[in-house]
């Protein structure tokens, strides 16, 4: 644990590929906040554009400030995880924000967030919705907050309040708990870690109105990865990373256990689609582990069969008709 932590310092830590055109919006968003003093701790996880030398010109812009600091990192390219984790070695701060670099938060949030959590010395996280915006739209930052929150014990079902790691405000000392970001996992890595993180956390913050806001677009998103051989393989790492840090009482929660099938379900699809008969079938099997009806588990059984003995396109042309693909 860093001994230079100050109590009220928020340390915003934000992950950098490829994000020219965007992270200087990303990184306005932060110094923009009402709140003080910030740390905003980038990597950039060696990109080729110029998003670097962007970087380094907003430090430079940035170096009299008195309480908001920009410092930037460069290391070569490792992976989002990777950047997280030497981010957060890095940060001094008592609460802890992430922030991917095309995304943007609210200018209140960080102010918000951390009185909240003064105020509530027994809360590790404050929660928000996030609201997504398409890359060609105008994003739409509520102006006026209603500050209002509720504290709620820890969920029965981890992906309650919200799946994304990065729309809440953290302790360090819950993030410490949680541990360091899994670098093998390519794909739900942030589905992985908020397992990890709501297993960790006993009382949160929750609000209503979105705080975080998520830029959807297909430059360069991990889903990428996702329609091939390579994206199938880490995301069942992922899942097994995530049915080993539930705990009893999550994996009997029945939204819990119907986001675990979906879960599969997303990477049998990917799998039939591909003609991975193998994957498929540990898709399936996988998944009905999770199923809690007894109609359910003999659909999946009856399908497992005939994706042994049947031809792939035949069963693809099925599962299309019956509007499963």
């Amino acid at each position: 644990m860093n001994d230079n932590i100050s109590n009220r310092l928020c340390s915003v830590l934000v992950t950098c590929y490829q994000r020219e055109k965007y992270i200087e919006q990303s990184i306005m968003s932060v110094y923009n906040q009402t709140h003080r003093p910030i740390e905003c701790i980038v990597v950039d996880d060696g990109s080729t554009d110029d998003s670097l030398k962007v970087l380094k010109q907003l430090e430079l812009r940035f170096a009299d400030e008195d309480d908001f600091s920009l410092i930037v990192f460069s290391t070569e390219n490792r992976g989002a995880c990777a950047a997280r984790n030497l981010a957060f070695s890095k940060a001094k701060g008592e609460f802890i924000q992430n922030l991917d670099s095309d995304d943007l938060i609210h200018p209140k949030k960080i102010e918000l967030q951390v009185l909240a959590l003064i105020n509530n010395q027994d809360c590790d996280s404050a929660w928000n919705p996030l609201k997504r915006f398409e890359d060609h739209e105008q994003e739409d930052q509520i102006i006026t907050l209603n500050a209002n929150y509720e504290v709620k014990d820890a969920t029965a079902n981890p992906f309650i309040p919200q799946f994304f790691p990065s729309a809440g405000l953290h302790r360090r000392r819950v993030l410490e708990k949680v541990g360091l970001w899994t670098e093998s996992l390519k794909r739900w890595q942030d589905f992985e870690y908020q397992v990890r993180v709501m297993s960790a956390v006993k009382k949160y913050i929750r609000y209503d109105e979105p705080m975080y806001f998520f830029r959807q677009h297909n430059n360069g998103r991990i889903n990428d990865l996702f329609n091939s051989k390579k994206g199938i393989n880490t995301g069942f790492l992922s899942m097994q990373s995530m049915e080993k840090y539930l705990t009893e009482v999550q994996s009997e929660e029945e939204t819990t256990r119907k986001s675990m099938r979906d879960t599969y379900s997303s990477l049998f699809k990917t799998s039939i689609n591909d003609g991975l008969k193998e994957e498929s079938i540990k898709a399936l099997n996988f998944g009905l582990k999770w199923s809690s009806s007894t109609k359910y588990s003999v659909k999946i059984k009856l399908l497992i069969i005939m994706i042994k003995y049947l031809p792939g396109a035949f069963v693809r042309k099925i599962l299309k008709l019956g509007g499963f693909l």
